[in-house]
């Protein structure tokens, strides 16, 4: 029997939810009788959506998921395109396939997935048990630096080699820097309020620099890079005596310089009282698990420098997906500010311009 993949959450059925855990060997005697559906974080993600699917079965088998995640596409016009544009979906299931296995961090178990497009859907493990990190709340230093410290254990084995080289279905930019210089006015005009005016010259300035920035950045040394660590994408498990970070959402991941994780993590979520003064201890976190898991040609000036470039790359994001976020309201509209606001503010307070020439 032939079970429709649903495109919403609205579509998710009892019987399409049996089918895909008896393919994913979660279940074998038994049947999902009622889904019930709730929406986690903002209720339109950036490039898909993510619900809790709590599950009710005919019968109580031995192991059988009390409950599931399913993320899908976004049904946000434009968030869509760009999901498409980026192959965000197809990017994050070959990231479980072929990556996740291979890698010292805790990840959700993948249950099922589908790559028929226009369907794209991703069922996990439900970790509702752990805590969700929240964007606009920010983070405290200790979760960044230990968040730092994962990361860099994940890209020291991908570090320039054969096995980076390998996973070729997964671009090495996702040219977040086309059109900058054509979006710049359209962003200051609609969000100009969220940016302080150093941050305002700072992307005037980046205008001209744009080629140079990418061809740079194109040069330096390349490993995975997750492209959108930032608090909304981890978990927090409080169960043990230490909390554990699990790092979600693989969608945007390239092959690229490692050091873009740690500033979009610093410029994103770090809360900026908290954050000041420790950039440099953030950057070592990172630097030090990359030196500890065998990284031997790369050195600390070098970390230096890139993690000013990537604060400038960064701010290419909001400039990019401006237009998407007009008009937003409620957690939406929370996400963009902090977003902006902090991004800049990192930008600023770390001298990023200094990267550039001239």
């Amino acid at each position: 029997m032939k079970y429709p993949v649903p495109n919403s959450i609205a579509e998710v059925t009892p019987d399409w939810v049996t089918h895909i855990l008896c393919e994913g060997n979660a279940i074998a005697n038994s049947t999902v009788t009622n889904v019930d559906a709730r929406i986690l974080g903002q209720d339109i993600g950036f490039l898909s959506v993510v619900a809790r699917l709590g599950l009710t079965y005919d019968n109580a088998e031995p192991g059988a998921p009390s409950a599931v995640v399913i993320k899908i596409e976004t049904q946000h016009e434009q968030l869509r395109e760009i999901g498409k544009e980026t192959q965000a979906f197809e990017r994050e299931i070959r990231f479980y396939r072929d990556v996740a296995p291979q890698i010292d961090a805790r990840l959700p178990k993948i249950y099922y997935t589908v790559d028929q497009p226009p369907s794209m859907v991703i069922v996990m493990e439900d970790l509702s048990n752990c805590r969700p990190g929240d964007q606009v709340e920010g983070m405290d230093l200790d979760l960044v630096l230990a968040t730092a410290a994962i990361i860099g254990r994940v890209q020291a084995k991908y570090w320039d080699n054969d096995a980076l080289s390998q996973l070729d279905w997964m671009p090495e930019t996702n040219h977040i820097e086309l059109d900058f210089d054509a979006n710049w006015d359209s962003c200051e005009k609609h969000f100009g309020h969220l940016i302080p005016e150093e941050g305002k010259a700072l992307g005037r300035r980046m205008k001209e620099h744009i080629p140079w920035m990418f061809n740079e950045i194109a040069h330096r040394p390349k490993t995975i890079v997750h492209n959108d660590l930032r608090e909304d994408n981890l978990l927090f498990d409080e169960s043990g005596a230490q909390t554990e970070v699990i790092i979600l959402d693989w969608q945007l991941a390239t092959r690229s310089m490692g050091v873009f994780d740690i500033a979009r993590l610093m410029a994103a979520s770090a809360l900026p009282d908290r954050r000041r003064g420790h950039e440099i201890e953030i950057l070592r976190a990172w630097y030090g698990a990359l030196v500890a898991e065998g990284v031997t040609d790369y050195y600390w000036e070098e970390a230096l420098f890139d993690l000013r470039l990537a604060l400038l790359e960064f701010i290419c994001f909001p400039v990019k997906f401006h237009a998407a976020f007009i008009g937003n309201t409620g957690r939406s509209a929370d996400l963009t500010k902090v977003i902006f606001s902090r991004g800049f503010a990192s930008a600023i307070d770390l001298q990023a311009g200094v990267a550039m020439p001239g």
